[in-house]
């Protein structure tokens, strides 16, 4: 036993004599380009939610972003998505934007055992159409899942402008809000980071006004955010009200953290103003109109966690059913 234990520690020995060497690790990485602008794009258009509207294909500067055929944006969204603080590298200057919707007749590319097929499906089918060498083939294929690239995109293209220029080094929100419209490029600006002696105390929140007042009129009225005090449970003005394309500067709301032994987060409540842009007067609560026709006054909330930063974006039509007034919530770190 005692050999036993002399030889575990000699291994352990040449162990940490291995893992201390002067080596020095080897990471694959890039630095960063600063000669280049970045941009997320957001698709803040009033049209419904649904399949028929979403975004299949972005092309910048003719520079091609797909998902392998699925959807790239959804309506109220953006791209690149899915991780906090993830932009394309695009040259700085105007960005010459195209958005495709899902073609009106598909094609795709499909292989199954060293075979090539070509599929489609028209408007009304609840199925794709399989053929080959000119074959028509009417059994069942579940290739939905095997795509290789959408085709005939030229029927497509349902967006196609030029926005204001983007300076290298800067990062960006390029929102298209009307398809026959410029876009509106708002720099991000950095967020700000509140710490303390012990732990962060605060999120950082940019709010954006992308709300129509119905399918083709942005509304006319400035926005005034009012978050909920979570002491005396009042609402207080947060920045100056905005109007229609506009955002406000980045503010630090207080998360009090309730639970010492995590990250910490809480909820905060919110409502809308409106104000005259004319004069600056207050007027009422927003109010808008519910997909059942009926109106309500806007309130909404969400849940900040210590340190994190969002922006809020405010979207969808005040007047109408089908895409009613709506908060939309963008993790930016």
């Amino acid at each position: 036993m005692k050999y036993i234990k002399l030889l575990a520690m000699t291994l352990l020995m040449c162990f940490v004599a291995t893992s201390c060497s002067e080596k020095e690790p080897d990471f694959s990485w890039s630095p960063v380009d600063n000669s280049k602008a970045r941009v997320q794009v957001m698709y803040m258009t009033p049209v419904a939610s649904n399949v028929a509207n979403r975004i299949y294909r972005l092309v910048i500067n003719d520079k091609v972003y797909e998902n392998k055929g699925a959807a790239l944006i959804n309506n109220y969204n953006g791209t690149p998505g899915g991780l906090a603080s993830i932009f394309y590298d695009v040259d700085a200057g105007p960005l010459h934007i195209q958005m495709f919707k899902q073609p009106a007749n598909m094609k795709y590319q499909y292989s199954a055992n060293g075979t090539d097929w070509h599929a489609t499906r028209n408007d009304g089918d609840t199925q794709m159409r399989l053929s080959k060498d000119g074959e028509t083939w009417t059994e069942a294929e579940p290739i939905v899942n095997n795509r290789l690239g959408l085709k005939n995109w030229d029927d497509a293209l349902i967006y196609d402008q030029t926005s204001p220029a983007v300076e290298a080094g800067k990062h960006y929100s390029v929102v298209v809000h009307l398809l026959d419209k410029q876009p509106t490029v708002i720099e991000r600006g950095e967020i700000p980071l509140i710490t303390t002696s012990n732990t962060a105390e605060y999120a950082a929140v940019r709010f954006y006004n992308f709300m129509f007042e119905d399918g083709e009129t942005p509304y006319p009225n400035k926005i005034q955010l009012r978050l909920k005090n979570t002491e005396t449970g009042v609402y207080e003005n947060v920045c100056d009200p905005i109007g229609f394309g506009e955002a406000t500067p980045w503010f630090t709301p207080s998360v009090i953290k309730t639970s010492y032994n995590s990250s910490g987060s809480q909820r905060r409540d919110l409502d809308l103003i409106v104000v005259d842009p004319a004069t600056g007067a207050e007027i009422e609560a927003l109010k808008y109109t519910r997909s059942n026709g009926s109106e309500a006054t806007f309130t909404d909330y969400w849940t900040l966690a210590i340190g994190r930063g969002y922006s809020w974006w405010l979207c969808g039509t005040r007047g109408a059913t089908t895409f009613p007034v709506q908060i939309t919530n963008w993790t930016c770190r």
